[in-house]
């Protein structure tokens, strides 16, 4: 195993961050492997959100869950990711990449199996947290497994080879749950979790092969701060909190954690309202995560083929471009519900906003953030918040629609009970009851998309805030 040891600190205050100038851990016919392992570990953490919201519906009926605990059912998960993920990393570096990866994904698969025999949605939502216990893992691991095993010179491209990978076959999966859910019956939404199992039975596969291991001693003994901010010497913190004194690195992160909200609450709500209200079947809600992750991913390979990592005031720019690209892209969602459009008003507007948030990728958030690891840290923070706070938000609005409607008091007290995105059964499943609820979920949709507009142009200023001064360095 070679090892050249060179190393040259990036000037700040781009980054607080020390980089490897050449170092290779491992052959590049075993390299591949790595790859094709941790792309699908990826997106079996990817699905755990984005399959699970085509299915909500059908749990909820299922398991006689109510809105809020269908939201619990997303944020379980997202709130063990979060929390653990640095755990999940140290948990790496001291023991090793691909044995703490093999363990993560051993977890994830004991758990969905658990979720998919689940009888109650207490015990779903349990098991959903222990699925994020695995997630935590994966996710940071699979980061150490690439850097680790590819140069820095060659590591850009790779990490964009991995992440488009990662979402395309998320793509697929997602694709291929919305025609499960469609065709597979009342209990077809066990599938979701059951078919995490052989992808990560062949993730496991894979990592027998020798996998670089050593890397915790190598940091240690220099003392760096990797892509998650963590430090692995002595007796040092988790996180190097001097990361969180530069405004470069705190106003990245606050505009990841903006634009998190809005994708968090967009993956929730959306496909419930076009299974629940607008009557089509699931596999058009999978179809919704097409044309987002494809736009998204080819935007991202592009900008950095063609321009590489934004720097300076040049990824500001381009950062800047795809904020309001994607606030373009919520006004466009919002017009689409108006026009109950799926072809023509809501793909296109999805479209649109992977390209916006593609361009932010491949320009702007690598000036403004501490790392990949760290985007992804902010991202699930963000989504745990986005999908309470939010939850609350459209519960209040679809309530307060429905009070205003012209039902018999009864009723709407019963369809207000329901909450947002319930299947109408009984004395529920009435014409007028279906209409109204119809026009809640649309007009409560409306009134997110425009509150994401908003947040999506608060976060341009932050582009722009001055650089920190040495002090602050």
């Amino acid at each position: 195993m070679a090892l050249n040891e060179s190393w040259v600190w990036v000037h700040p205050p781009r980054h607080f961050l020390m980089i490897e100038k050449s170092i290779s851990y491992c052959s590049p016919e075993k390299r591949k492997f790595f790859l094709i392992a941790t792309a699908f570990a990826t997106a079996m953490v990817f699905l755990g959100s984005s399959a699970v919201a085509i299915a909500i519906p059908q749990i909820r009926v299922s398991l006689g869950v109510d809105f809020i605990n269908s939201l619990w059912i997303f944020n379980a998960y997202l709130l063990f990711v979060s929390a653990l993920m640095l755990f999940g990393h140290a948990l790496g570096e001291r023991f090793g990449a691909r044995k703490i990866l093999s363990y993560g994904v051993w977890i994830f698969i004991f758990a969905s199996l658990a979720c998919a025999l689940a009888t109650t949605g207490t015990m779903l939502i349990g098991f959903r947290a222990l699925q994020g216990v695995g997630a935590a893992i994966i996710m940071p691991c699979s980061l150490s497994v690439i850097t680790t095993s590819y140069t820095p010179k060659e590591k850009g491209g790779v990490m964009a080879i991995w992440f488009s990978a990662s979402v395309l076959i998320m793509v697929f999966g997602v694709l291929t749950v919305g025609l499960l859910m469609s065709y597979g019956g009342a209990a077809a939404w066990r599938w979701i979790f059951a078919l995490n199992v052989p992808i990560g039975l062949l993730v496991i596969w894979i990592l027998w092969g020798p996998i670089p291991e050593g890397t915790s001693a190598q940091l240690k003994e220099r003392g760096l701060t990797d892509l998650l901010g963590v430090r692995q010497t002595g007796q040092e913190p988790m996180i190097d909190l001097a990361l969180l004194r530069s405004r470069l690195i705190s106003r990245g992160s606050l505009i990841i954690f903006l634009i998190g909200l809005g994708l968090g609450s967009l993956i929730v709500f959306l496909p419930m309202l076009i299974i629940v209200a607008w009557k089509l079947p699931p596999s058009f809600a999978g179809g919704l995560f097409a044309p987002f992750s494809i736009s998204l991913v080819l935007t991202v390979c592009v900008i950095r083929r063609m321009a590489g990592a934004g720097l300076g005031a040049g990824g500001a720019r381009a950062l800047t471009l795809g904020l309001i690209i994607m606030t373009a892209a919520y006004l466009a969602l919002a017009w689409g519900v108006v026009q109950q459009s799926y072809w023509l008003g809501l793909l296109p507007a999805l479209a649109l906003l992977g390209f916006g948030l593609g361009l932010g990728l491949g320009r702007g958030f690598i000036t403004l953030s501490a790392g990949a690891g760290m985007n992804t840290l902010v991202i699930s923070v963000a989504g745990v918040v986005s999908i309470a706070g939010f939850g609350a938000f459209v519960s209040y609005i679809y309530g307060m629609i429905i009070g205003a409607g012209k039902l018999h008091p009864e009723l709407a007290g019963l369809l207000i009970e329901a909450n947002f995105g319930a299947r109408l059964t009984g004395a529920l499943y009435q014409v007028s009851t279906i209409e109204l609820q119809l026009v809640a979920m649309n007009h409560t949709m409306i009134a997110l998309f425009l509150v994401l507009a908003g947040l999506t142009l608060i976060a341009i200023p932050i582009c722009w805030v001055r650089q920190e001064s040495k002090s602050d360095r």
